[in-house]
């Protein structure tokens, strides 16, 4: 009878082991899919950031100061460089929300990289 006790116990700590375990590898694997996610947006971003800078000239400056002083005077090979550096700038900004949301950095940090850039 105290070796039926014994076991019971035995199988029902192995049990609870079990269960343990289960909840812990599908919170693994629940957190292993989220960064496989970040990783794959982060390629996308990566390869959309090296297509734009086809656009970006040099030095993208003087055609931002031309879009607030005489838009109305920007070429197109202009626009194309203004919107490749504002894309680029919204990428990034979007890249540390998605961070942010999969708690990688806090909300002070992403929102002083916007302020920055902003500015």
């Amino acid at each position: 009878m105290n070796m039926g006790k014994v076991n019971a116990s035995l199988t029902l700590v192995a049990n609870i082991g079990v269960l343990i375990g289960l909840v812990v590898l599908i919170i693994e694997l629940n957190q292993n899919t989220d960064h496989l996610r970040l990783q794959v947006m982060e390629q996308i971003r990566a390869r959309e950031f090296t297509n734009n800078l086809i656009f970006l000239a040099e030095n993208p400056a003087p055609v931002i100061e031309k879009s607030l002083t005489e838009p109305e005077n920007i070429t197109y090979t202009e626009f194309r460089v203004l919107d490749a550096y504002l894309i680029n700038a919204l990428s990034l900004w979007e890249a540390q929300f998605f961070l942010y949301q999969a708690g990688l950095v806090d909300s002070i940090d992403w929102k002083t990289k916007v302020e920055q850039d902003a500015s």
